[in-house]
């Protein structure tokens, strides 16, 4: 007679596998405080099952403790699960980032190491609790490669992820700060990053005033600005102007005209007067970048920025797949339980999802517009 087979035991024990060879559970657990006495809870597997079950499995606190007894996984109450499950965030946050550190880097179609920033609210339902999901997306493993969590105050900034070698950091607006800049420079790295009209104090290269105003009408009327400008730090005396290149690219006309309508429906929300500058800039792509000009054109840095819409799909994904936004948790601890319970889910999710093709469908692109601007550079050179 064959052997029964059973789907849901097998499946935990594949997940519990793949999550074993990233950290010893049962010393990581101890060593963290999560599983101080076993009572109810008998070691560190069943106690990172039931935050699966109350997490991703989309169970409240009572049905979880109801499921673990009928499934005879442990004989625990509602309210002691709560307390295991407050006591485990920092070890659930442990196990996430071993998982993250498990993964090979991996090159991108540039030969970079291609990066995507950004950050993602999350709330507690019926409750004004919010909390920011800062992360960093590796575009050719199309996987995230750093995590962070903070309350809703914690500022979206470069420095929250180290740099790796080599790497081409790319963030939007709220990132371009001078102190995220030198972060980047500082660790060998590059960045593309998308600017407002008054993000940075930009100055000319001998450090006279730089006019944005003017450089706006110059892009309208040749159709682009690509210069070197210095990123100054006016607070900080001692700061050592940063080198970037600014990239003025005109918007098509129809969603030119749609940015400047936000931007006016923008000031008219926060009740202030509207700023002509603001809507000059809102008909452009405004970027600054630390990439070499000769080896990366303005068009190319525009198509590598325009790639950042990845993560965001990414949060998209974690959201309605995993619904981590669901979150009826208030305790702090027990927030971020339910959060880092929700990452290691989507983490394996990843690393067995299926990989389609050798590469992204963008790298070929990509590598055909750096190899015909090489070629002619080469030309014009010879």
């Amino acid at each position: 007679m064959g052997m029964k087979h059973k789907p849901h035991a097998d499946g935990w024990q594949l997940l519990l596998a793949r999550v074993s060879k990233a950290i010893d559970l049962e010393a990581s657990c101890r060593a963290s405080g999560a599983l101080v006495r076993k009572r109810h809870i008998q070691d560190a597997s069943t106690l990172l099952r039931l935050a699966l079950a109350y997490g991703p499995g989309g169970l409240s606190l009572r049905e979880t403790a109801c499921w673990a007894c009928a499934q005879k996984i442990a004989d625990i109450s509602d309210v002691g699960l709560m307390y295991r499950l407050r006591d485990a965030a920092d070890w659930l946050g442990e196990i996430a980032g071993r998982l993250l550190a498990r993964r090979s880097r991996c090159g991108t179609a540039l030969g970079r190491r291609l990066r995507m920033m950004d950050a993602t609210v999350i709330s507690t339902q019926g409750t004004a609790l919010n909390w920011r999901l800062h992360a960093t997306y590796d575009v050719d493993g199309q996987r995230f490669s750093e995590f962070g969590l903070t309350d809703i105050h914690g500022a979206e900034k470069l420095e929250r992820a180290p740099v790796v070698a080599d790497e081409i950091r790319v963030a939007d607006r709220c990132y371009a700060r001078p102190d995220g800049i030198a972060h980047i420079l500082d660790g060998h790295g590059d960045f593309v990053l998308r600017v407002g009209s008054r993000s940075l104090r930009l100055t000319k290269p001998d450090g006279s005033p730089f006019n944005l105003s003017a450089a706006l009408e110059r892009s309208t009327r040749s159709g682009g600005q690509d210069q070197r400008v210095l990123v100054q730090h006016g607070n900080n005396r001692r700061w050592k102007p940063r080198p970037v290149r600014l990239l003025i690219l005109p918007k098509p006309p129809d969603v030119a005209r749609r940015s400047r309508q936000m931007s006016r429906n923008e000031s008219r929300r926060g009740q202030h007067r509207h700023d002509p500058l603001a809507a000059a800039a809102a008909g452009h792509l405004i970027l600054i970048t630390s990439l070499p000009k000769n080896e990366y054109p303005a068009a190319e840095v525009a198509e590598i920025y325009r790639m950042r819409w990845q993560i965001e799909l990414a949060f998209k994904r974690l959201k309605s797949l995993l619904r981590v936004d669901t979150m009826l948790a208030k305790d702090t601890n027990l927030v971020r339980a339910w959060i880092f319970a929700h990452l290691i889910v989507a983490l394996i999710i990843e690393d067995i999802a299926p990989q389609v093709g050798d590469s992204p469908p963008w790298a070929p692109r990509i590598k055909r517009s750096r190899a015909l601007h090489l070629a002619d550079h080469k030309n014009t050179a010879g």
